[in-house]
């Protein structure tokens, strides 16, 4: 089959993904960093501009040592995040990849994870949502493990089989089709009132798509990424990533896809470190 066509059959195929629900494991919530984010939020979002200059450093700041990975070739534009007022408040969707690659720092990941939703529980003004997104091993079907509480941060797992209704029938989820994540993230915030919204992925960027028992090229798969993202953009949503760069090979496609929208790093503490600063930011630039 010509590359043409078989991007084709992929884009009108484009399947729903099918959530499920993992195993639950332990999460270690970092109490004294969710309650002075929580609190830092606050003070944000009733400030008035000019006493947020006049303020000097954000108490978070004491907390989070913000650094870049200068080895690294950082890219830095969070541009985004210094747009104008949202006055119906900020939507974000959470995609982290919770392929086979990313089980390394899946324990990092669902502690984080289950930090900031402890955090925004009294912030009404931030709608947070957390899609923990895997791919089927064999064929075009993505899966979706919808994270709620800080409870359900536990089922953020990159294992290869859990006991899921997927693995129990003798199938697997450890790809990751990115633009099928994306693409129903991008379902999610077309429905919100929100005037920012905003789609923030947690990947290590190796799409790995199979179809007809065959893998995709990966000139398909970044096309298909590349126009998941482009829907996002057509409907007023924005889109970043927080790249773990431990797999040398998706660099370049990375930064293809995602142009300057994009934080890279080789250091798992820097992901979770701008995680919370993006989030941070963002709220800060409400009263504007």
């Amino acid at each position: 089959m010509e590359i043409s066509k078989l991007e084709k059959e992929l884009v009108q195929l484009a399947p729903s993904p099918i959530y499920i629900k993992q195993p639950t494991h332990n999460v270690i919530v970092n109490e004294v960093l969710a309650k002075q984010i929580s609190k830092t939020l606050m003070k944000i979002k009733g400030r008035l501009d000019s006493e947020l200059s006049a303020s000097g450093s954000l108490e978070t700041d004491e907390y989070i040592q913000y650094r870049i990975d200068k080895k690294c070739k950082t890219i830095k534009s969070f541009e985004f995040f210094e747009e104008e007022n949202e006055s119906q408040g900020l939507d974000i969707v959470c995609l982290i990849d919770c392929s086979g690659s990313m089980r390394g720092v899946q324990k990092q990941m669902r502690n984080i994870t289950a930090t900031i939703i402890r955090a925004l529980e009294k912030c009404t003004f931030v709608n947070f949502r957390v899609l923990a997104f895997s791919g089927d091993q064999s064929e075009y079907q993505g899966y979706i493990d919808e994270i709620k509480t800080v409870e359900d941060s536990g089922r953020i797992q990159a294992n290869d089989s859990c006991n899921c209704k997927v693995c129990t029938k003798g199938g697997a989820h450890y790809h990751d089709i990115h633009n099928l994540a994306i693409d129903e993230a991008c379902k999610i915030l077309k429905k919100s009132d929100s005037d920012k919204k905003l789609i923030l992925m947690i990947t290590d960027g190796y799409p790995e798509i199979i179809h007809h028992g065959s893998s995709v090229p990966s000139e398909i798969k970044t096309n298909l990424f590349k126009k998941s993202i482009q829907q996002c953009h057509n409907n007023k949503i924005e889109t970043f990533a927080l790249f773990y760069t431990h797999i040398e090979s998706t660099i370049s496609i990375m930064r293809e896809i995602f142009k300057g929208n994009l934080y890279q790093t080789e250091t798992f503490g820097d992901v979770e470190t701008n995680f919370i600063k993006k989030l941070v930011k963002s709220v800060e630039k409400m009263n504007d």
